[in-house]
């Protein structure tokens, strides 16, 4: 219930928080500064431009940009009895664009010419260089003859963003209007819902990931005996995890903490980890009774001999439903539990994450593979740990009687019952057949080549594993693999941009390509000064006008022509005023003096401590000068160091520089050490995590050579497909971690849990008892995300290409390389050395086996 009125997080540039990002604390030095008591920053950008590309400054072009300009700013809008128009809400911004309107008012008329990006207007200074962009200038005289492309910049402090959307699309409305421009509206809040709307248009993929899902795992639950079929347990296995899904969502959503539209890639990752377990499931409880070549299972004789023999065509004593499930337990469960944890922690790592999108990923992630893991019903005291080689036994201090099971393994056990009965796998009150095999002749054939193929494939795989030459050729291989991908990972960069957050068909696609043509050309650093220093002090102005000085020729700055900084002109003025005596007691009368009341916005003032000549006069002063050339944000990231070392050499006036466009460079410069640090944390909780349950170093280490091959190589194909480092690619590389676990988990706790006694025999168990399921895994998962295809966005191509070189590889790494290295081991380093006992796998109870066999 709690889902239906499921909130996310619509904050786009304030939802990372922490006392360590230091653009949130800059961003709070800006509203201070802008006397936001309430509510909060609001932006709205359109770019216009000439529709047949041409010169904006043409008479008819320059008209209907001047008019849409003044027209927007009148608009008002009404919403939920509130009342909304741009001048109420603007102050202090409300002539951001004045510029742009004055000077398409006074250059058809001005003799004088204009240079860029400041241009004196009657003797005042009118900086434009915040608003036009792509100009073009006489080569002689620089003088402006046109520009290409205007920015027109509406910013508000509200409250209720919604209402602000609401006057955006009366904005909207007013393009019909203006038909020689093309006019492109972008916001926070347009920003915020194509997020959501990438969010949301992603998340019915689902379904047809469950319909996928279905067919195939239908098809593979599917045995030559049909009673032995589990069409419906295969069904109810896709649903566990989407049960999950919803009940951790659920819960989450109780606690308050809100979706983010990343978390989409949660459904098909959860989806696709519980199916796994299914298939896993499924054939663990057929190897109960897989060395049986007999009919299906009947009610056990408690007279039989529990090692009796049978002939091929009859059957031996067959252990009970309860015995069955334990031992279905026994051997999937801390296979299982292995992987569940390992994919827990590696998601864990990323919940302290800086990051909301992150954070949110991870928390959700976790929940929900935890839920899948409680639905499909191990008790710990059934997954057969703590293994034998630890002093401990919880099942010593949990009876029996308290190991409950849940959801999917009660379903899987009342499935053994109905085998018992011998009713139909379909029609489960009906009786099936007499026969062994009702299953059509066709039928059969299908299955012999099946279990052929199984056979021989995994014969090959442990054959050829043997080989010297082999073995040889794979450590040439390996070393090519991993030199290859270490070269690719060189070119790694992080890159954040918003084009990542929304679909191919967004209008910010367009938006941002426009913009970014104009941040070529000029962009505005706004420097706050919250602790002036007593400018009445000549060494102290001078020292002021150092630090304006150093910012003018910090790095990829336009230079002294895009500075806007107050104290030269009020010195002008006091020297008019006061016979060259620097006081504050005039800068009150400055601030109203027309041709200066511009700077109101720049300095803020306490009137009376002015009267008295106080330096308490002036609060807090603002200077903005422009900077060029750089628009990635990773290119950002040597500049937002400079600007900061520059404000350090001047901390005892409180300097602090800002951009709005902070936030990705802080991100930018950041993520690197957070995704490595993430990922090493991740490894070493996967080391751990197997040696609570593969208490064999060797074995241990093998599996972590072998995950971090895994993703060292997954990372490195990711790169070479011009992925880059970003809050999603960082999602998908811990997602990576906690899948690359899977395959080398899977084959080496089989191998440490044989009882054979040579490392040949570990791993034809292991193979028999995992290689199916773990390709069935592999394929599974690959369809659980398939749909992503159909959602051409970055977010989709990450995940996708994510989960697909993860499969590959790591199954390459699970069937190739692992077992090539566990038949180096010594037999005593192989794990657990137990005697043989009578069990459904010991060679007591019959001829063990000389090949892997199957039980399709």
């Amino acid at each position: 219930m709690r889902l239906l009125t499921f909130e996310s997080d619509r904050e786009v540039r304030k939802n990372r928080k922490g006392k360590r990002n230091i653009y949130l604390n800059r961003m709070w030095v800006a509203e201070r500064f802008a006397r936001v008591d309430k509510g909060s920053f609001y932006s709205i950008q359109i770019v216009g431009y000439a529709k047949d590309g041409g010169n904006l400054l043409r008479t008819n072009h320059s008209e209907q940009l001047q008019s849409f300009v003044d027209t927007a700013m009148e608009l008002s809008v009404e919403k939920d009895g509130e009342t909304f128009t741009y001048k109420s809400s603007c102050r202090p911004y409300c002539e951001v664009n004045t510029p742009l309107t004055a000077f398409l008012q006074v250059f058809p008329v001005m003799e004088e010419p204009f240079h860029y990006p400041q241009a004196l207007v009657y003797g005042t200074p009118l900086y434009i260089g915040n608003n036009i962009f792509e100009v073009t200038t006489d080569n002689s005289t620089g003088a402006i003859t046109g520009f290409g492309l205007a920015v027109i910049r509406f910013l508000v402090i509200v409250e209720n963003p919604k209402i602000v959307m609401a006057w955006e699309e009366k904005v909207k409305a007013l393009y019909k209007d203006y038909d020689l421009l093309d006019l492109i509206l972008w916001s926070d809040g347009l920003l915020a819902e194509e997020i959501d709307r990438l969010g949301y248009s992603t998340a019915p993929l689902i379904g047809l990931s469950v319909l996928l899902l279905i067919t195939f795992f239908l098809l593979t639950s599917m045995r030559a005996d049909s009673v032995r079929s589990k069409p419906w347990e295969a069904l109810i296995g896709i649903l566990v995890p989407v049960i999950a899904i919803g009940a951790s969502f659920g819960i989450l959503a109780m606690c308050g903490i809100k979706m983010q539209p990343i978390i989409v890639a949660t459904l098909f990752l959860v989806l696709s980890v519980g199916t796994d377990d299914a298939f896993i499931m499924m054939r663990a409880w057929d190897r109960t009774i897989d060395h049986r070549r007999g009919p299906p299972p009947a009610p056990r004789d408690s007279t039989s001999s529990h090692c009796s023999t049978s002939t091929s065509s009859s059957l031996e004593e067959v252990p009970s439903i309860a015995e069955r499930t334990a031992e279905m337990l026994a051997e999937s469960g801390s296979s299982i539990a292995i992987t569940t944890l390992t994919n827990m922690l590696s998601f864990g790592v990323g919940i302290f994450s800086s990051t909301p999108a992150i954070r949110a990923l991870c928390i959700y992630s976790t929940a929900a593979i935890f839920a899948c893991f409680v639905y499909q019903g191990k008790p710990l005291g059934a997954c057969d740990w703590p293994p034998p080689h630890y002093a401990i036994d919880l099942r010593s201090v949990w009876p029996k009687k308290r190991r409950k099971i849940t959801l999917y393994t009660a379903v899987i056990a009342l499935s053994g019952r109905r085998e018992s009965k011998r009713l139909s796998s379909i029609w489960c009150c009906v009786k099936a057949g007499k026969n062994k095999s009702p299953q059509s002749p066709a039928v059969q054939a299908v299955f012999r080549f099946a279990n052929l193929a199984h056979d021989t494939f995994f014969d090959f795989i442990i054959k050829i594993s043997k080989s010297t030459s082999f073995k040889v050729a794979l450590c040439f291989t390996m070393v090519a693999y991993w030199v290859g991908s270490c070269y690719s990972l060189t070119n790694l960069r992080s890159d954040l941009t918003v084009n990542k957050l929304a679909l191919p068909d967004s209008v910010l696609i367009k938006f941002q390509e426009r913009l970014e043509r104009a941040q070529s050309e000029m962009q505005i650093l706004s420097v706050f000064v919250t602790k002036p220093s007593d400018l009445r002090k000549e060494d102290n102005r001078l020292r002021t006008k150092r630090m304006v000085k150093e910012f003018e020729h910090a790095m990829f700055s336009y230079g002294k022509n895009s500075t806007l900084f107050w104290l030269a002109d009020y010195e002008e003025y006091v020297t008019m005023m006061s016979d060259d005596q620097f006081t504050y007691t005039e800068l009150p009368s400055f601030l109203d003096t027309p041709g200066y009341t511009h700077w109101k916005a720049f300095v803020h003032i306490h009137e009376r401590e002015c009267a008295k000549d106080s330096p308490k006069c002036v609060d807090s002063f603002l200077l903005n000068t422009g900077f060029t050339s750089v628009v990635r944000f990773y290119e950002r990231v040597p500049q937002l160091e400079n600007w900061r070392k520059i404000a350090s050499r001047y901390s005892e006036m409180g300097v602090v520089p800002f951009n709005e466009n902070s936030l990705f460079t802080d991100q930018s410069s950041s993520i690197a050490f957070t995704v490595e640090s993430s990922l090493l944390a991740a490894l070493a909780f996967m080391a751990v995590s197997c040696l609570l349950f593969i208490p064999s170093f060797s074995l241990v280490f093998f599996a972590i050579i072998s995950i971090a091959s895994v993703n060292i190589g997954v990372f490195g194909v990711l790169v070479l497909c011009g992925v880059e480092l970003d809050p999603l690619s960082m999602a998908a590389m811990l997602m990576s971690v906690g899948f690359s676990v899977d395959y080398t988990a899977h084959i080496t706790y089989h191998f440490y849990k044989s009882e054979e006694l040579t490392p040949e025999g570990k791993l034809r168990f292991a193979l028999s008892a995992i290689g199916w399921p773990m390709i069935q895994c592999a394929l599974s998962t690959i369809l659980a995300v398939s749909p992503l295809l159909l959602k051409p966005s970055y977010i989709a191509h990450v995940f996708f290409e994510t989960v697909v070189f993860v499969i590959f590889i790591g199954v390459f790494h699970g069937l190739v390389f692992i077992p090539a290295l566990l038949l180096t081991l010594p037999q005593e380093c192989t794990g657990k050395q137990m005697p043989s006992t009578c069990s459904t796998r010991s060679s007591e109870c019959g001829d063990a086996p000389e090949k892997v066999r199957s039980d399709l």
